[in-house]
């Protein structure tokens, strides 16, 4: 696993121990995958937009980012490309077959006390992430998945972490068209966190569930990726806009 590369103009080396800030997003880490043939193409543009270029490819980037749970996460995006074969062929839960067109994905970290005791050992245990000092144990993959049901949660379990992939986006054959999304984390978190949902909690299921509940967890880690292997397909895609506040 090579991490911290050059990528078109993304940074150049490893996250500092403890560096948290994700309003500045000039700093993105390239984590490769072993059994990918190649890593896609990432590219930073002038004022923070980031372009994705997945040919018969997969990897993803990340930037480290400490924010608590109840916060929102905005951001735009478009995609253009087709798969190379029948789109009931893709299965974005398996492994060898599960090609995303895009993929932003969200981590959260164990914060003192919370989480549970195998969560907190995979959390302090794990040796992913290049010297991330808050290593997720929960991941939601927000998913351009195409002609899938949108704000359906399909599971995903690997190796120290719990993995939730969302699909928020089925438009189907991607879109030129930029799509505009705003995500309560924490909402999305809850909804994740009930093994036996399907979809995301809404608004009001959240406020209910929320009573009473203290946060056991944090953002640690924001991520981009795309996976086309499987299909060997040639996708294009471009993210703008990408930001996540706490909320007051």
């Amino acid at each position: 696993m090579v991490l911290g590369l050059v990528v078109s103009g993304l940074c150049c080396t490893g996250p500092a121990m403890g560096e948290a800030d994700c309003t500045d997003r000039s700093e993105w880490f390239e984590q490769t995958y072993p059994d990918a043939a190649a890593p896609n193409v990432f590219e930073r543009r002038a004022g923070g937009a980031l372009l994705v270029r997945s040919e018969n490819s997969g990897s993803l980037i990340y930037t480290p980012c400490g924010r608590p749970l109840h916060a929102r996460l905005s951001w735009k995006w478009r995609s253009s490309g087709a798969w190379n074969v029948a789109r009931r062929q893709v299965d974005i839960t398996h492994k060898s077959h599960g090609d995303r067109r895009l993929a932003l994905g969200v981590g959260f970290s164990p914060i003192e006390g919370g989480g549970s005791i195998m969560s907190r050992l995979s959390s302090v245990f794990a040796h992913s992430w290049n010297g991330l000092e808050q290593v997720p144990d929960i991941i939601i993959f927000y998913t351009w998945a195409d002609g899938y049901a949108e704000n359906t949660i399909h599971r995903y379990g690997t190796l120290g972490a719990d993995v939730s992939i969302v699909v928020i986006d089925g438009r189907d054959g991607g879109s030129k068209v930029f799509r505009a999304f705003d995500r309560d984390l924490r909402c999305d978190y809850f909804s994740v966190t009930q093994p036996e949902r399907e979809i995301l909690m809404t608004p009001r299921e959240c406020a209910q569930f929320a009573i009473g509940r203290s946060a056991k967890h944090a953002v640690s880690v924001l991520s981009l990726s795309a996976d086309t292997e499987f299909t060997g397909s040639r996708i294009r895609s471009e993210v703008v806009d990408l930001a996540i506040v706490p909320v007051q």
